[in-house]
């Protein structure tokens, strides 16, 4: 059976770009995100003689969300099964929630829990706020069920540091599998070269054959699977919590780099693969593009079931494949976490809800079941197998703040895209901005 997207796919779609999302949501706080009856049955434990603990929970879920009611119900499971323990849920935008994390650290009034993407992890834990997991983890008897991947993002030294994935998100490639055959293609393209093959024939046969992110916050998490599949990374660990960027002091590796910039160039100029307005594309272009037929493939995510409803024709012979390598085939994880900290007030309860979200009840709920953290949760469906078939090769950003590393990558694709400098450029210039960035960031 065939499933929608969960509401964390839908407020997550366009690389965590939020888009649907923050229309509907806004800036803003909304009301406490509980229902009635599970207030009640808290209510109803203490009368028991129970003492009910709230645990103040920020997540980037609203009221008017697709999905709600799937999110709502994991609250509802778990105080059903925990009825001393209120979750008082409060919706927070993604684009304020590390900003709000950051101020009541500052006042000390932190939430009990939060979700948090792992580009901000490193951030709470560079300023000391995120408990330490370990032992709890350690005493996890379900914890060898939850994909290695998704718990690099919260281990630091061998240390367990927030909290637990809860969430996975990945990438693809996604064709027309029409217009593959129309144009004598007859399997989807493998590594680089091949995508370049299927192109040019997509070309001739009037076809644009493939698409790309010029620009918005998708960008970044693009064209970082290539650096990986160059056996590549945008920063490395050094030691002793730092991290650098490596290229420029090293000639084999920046001429690797600057191989993926080269890529993007040849797509688009020297070959003429991907149309030249796809410069200024962002997420939602791509995706239209795509869903529309207007481009034959491109790298994308689940949440472009989505677009299926208003383009049922041009959506029908969609097609997934491991997204084309250069070295080694590599993609996209997003994983969401949910994490508490160290002032917590309710460390004990905290926990028990962390476990429960990461668990394999709440993860084979509708909220969770076709994007799980969890090996031992099973879903099937043209919209979930072809994702989770990818998980052995991917991969999520090294464990450093991004800041404004996603700005200098956009910046540097944009400068190729639009020739105001060579491949060799732009990513020497890329190397010494990423450095510059972890210095100021104390991460150097």
């Amino acid at each position: 059976m065939d499933r929608t997207p969960s509401a964390i796919t839908d407020i997550l779609r366009g690389a965590a770009s939020r888009r649907r999302f923050l229309g509907r949501a806004g800036a803003a706080l909304a009301a406490p995100a509980v229902l009635a009856p599970v207030a009640g049955r808290a209510t109803a434990a203490a009368g028991r003689g129970q003492e009910t603990v709230e645990l103040e929970y920020w997540w980037p879920v609203a009221a008017n969300n697709a999905d709600y009611a799937n999110m709502v119900a994991v609250l509802d499971a778990f105080q059903a099964q925990n009825p001393n323990i209120r979750v008082n849920a409060q919706t927070v935008s993604f684009e304020q929630l590390e900003n709000r994390v950051t101020v009541a650290a500052q006042g000390g009034n932190l939430p009990d829990v939060v979700w948090s993407l792992p580009e901000t992890i490193p951030t709470y834990q560079r300023m000391g706020i995120l408990a330490d997991l370990t032992e709890q983890w350690d005493a996890w008897e379900e914890k060898d069920a939850l994909y290695e991947q998704t718990v690099a993002g919260i281990t630091f030294d061998d240390r367990i540091l927030g909290g637990v994935p809860h969430y996975l998100g990945i990438r693809a490639y996604q064709y027309h599998a029409d217009q593959f055959a129309e144009a004598g293609v007859e399997a989807p393209p493998e590594t680089w070269d091949d995508l370049v093959a299927a192109g040019l024939k997509l070309k001739e046969a009037g076809i644009p054959g493939f698409g790309f992110c010029g620009q918005s916050v998708r960008q970044p998490q693009e064209v970082i699977v290539y650096f990986w599949q160059n056996d590549l990374d945008i920063a490395v660990p050094t030691g002793d919590g730092t991290f650098r960027n490596t290229w420029t002091d090293n000639p084999e590796e920046l001429a690797r780099a600057t191989e993926v910039f080269q890529f993007y160039y040849d797509l688009m100029h020297t070959h003429g693969i991907v149309p030249r307005e796809a410069a200024s594309w962002g997420y939602t272009e791509l995706d239209t593009n795509l869903a529309q037929a207007t481009i034959a493939s491109a790298v994308d995510g689940p949440w472009m079931v989505g677009y299926e409803d208003e383009n049922p024709e041009t959506m029908a012979d969609i097609a997934f494949a491991p997204i084309p390598y250069k070295r080694t085939p590599a993609t996209f994880l997003e994983v969401a976490y949910q994490v508490t900290f160290a002032d917590s007030p309710h460390p004990a309860e905290a926990w028990e809800f962390l476990r429960f979200v990461a668990g394999r009840e709440a993860q084979a709920m509708a909220a969770y079941v076709n994007r799980s953290v969890r090996s031992d949760v099973e879903a099937e469906g043209k919209w979930t197998t072809p994702f989770m078939d990818l998980v052995p090769q991917g991969r999520a950003w090294p464990q450093i703040a991004l800041g404004q590393i996603s700005q200098h990558m956009i910046d540097a694709f944009q400068g190729v895209l639009l020739e105001q400098s060579t491949p060799e450029q732009a990513a020497t210039a890329l190397s010494e901005q990423v450095n510059a960035a972890l210095e100021e960031q104390g991460q150097a």
